[in-house]
């Protein structure tokens, strides 16, 4: 009889949608993975046995259950390191930004506005007729990340203002996430040796904010994050099965 082999060599990509008033909403693929693990664990406590005087073990209670999933990922998609740093993607259009009062600095010295993506940009002295600096003569600017560098400013008085334009960003301000967030979590596995598919499902996943991105790479940057999967009980999908539990492991059998 020929002996079923069961090695596999993973490989694939986690899926997650948001979970809004118990229902999935729309599913997306995460960034490219380097890595991703489940893992199990419980929390026991021995019941000791007091008849004999030796308090052998007698009973093991078992006193907790927790599923965690792992990842890390080499492709800084915006949306997961927003989801790494607990924080909620915003969409920011271009707008106008008009007289913002900049640090008083010397020749040589940098200030920073308060936008970035910078276009437009003038800038006034404080003059009764304000005089206007000229780009190149007066100051440099980095207009991506929005630091003036002051040049020949004898001629000026202090404070400037500026005005420009800030252009389209994303923000991810940390913890802007609901503490209460969660996600359906799927795995489509693709095996190496060309067995069948493999993946896995957690119905409730609630991310943890205890990860981390690296900012200065000598190779690829990578992006870890993590969390943990609750329980859900009897709870009626739309086809009227019960979903109950934490999740699955599934082999998918392919027919020839």
């Amino acid at each position: 009889m020929a002996r079923n082999e069961h090695f596999k060599s993973l490989q694939g990509s986690l899926m997650i949608a948001r979970i809004v008033d118990g229902k999935r909403t729309t599913i997306r693929e995460l960034g490219n993975q380097t890595s991703v693990e489940l893992s199990v664990s419980t929390e026991s406590t021995t019941i000791k046995e007091t008849k004999t005087g030796k308090r052998a073990d007698a009973k093991i209670l078992t006193t907790g259950r927790t599923v965690e999933l792992s990842a890390t990922t080499n492709e800084l998609v915006p949306a997961d390191v927003a989801l790494a740093f607990g924080a909620e993607l915003i969409s920011k259009g271009s707008h106008a930004v008009v007289d913002e009062v900049i640090a008083t600095a010397l020749a040589g010295e940098s200030v920073k506005l308060n936008g970035v993506n910078i276009s437009l940009l003038t800038i006034t002295d404080s003059k009764g007729t304000p005089g206007t600096l000229v780009k190149g003569t007066n100051y440099t600017l980095d207009a991506d990340y929005g630091v003036i560098t002051f040049k020949d400013i004898t001629s000026f008085t202090a404070p400037f203002k500026a005005s420009y334009t800030e252009g389209a960003i994303t923000v991810s301000e940390f913890f802007s996430m609901p503490d209460n967030a969660e996600y359906y979590v799927f795995f489509k596995g693709v095996d190496a040796f060309g067995g069948d598919p493999m993946s896995f499902e957690l119905y409730r996943y609630s991310p943890k904010t205890d990860n981390s991105m690296q900012f200065i790479n000598e190779e690829v940057g990578e992006l870890t994050f993590g969390g943990t999967a609750l329980i859900v009980q009897d709870q009626v999908q739309s086809d009227g099965s019960l979903l109950d539990g934490y999740g699955r492991i599934i082999n998918i059998v392919k027919t020839p």
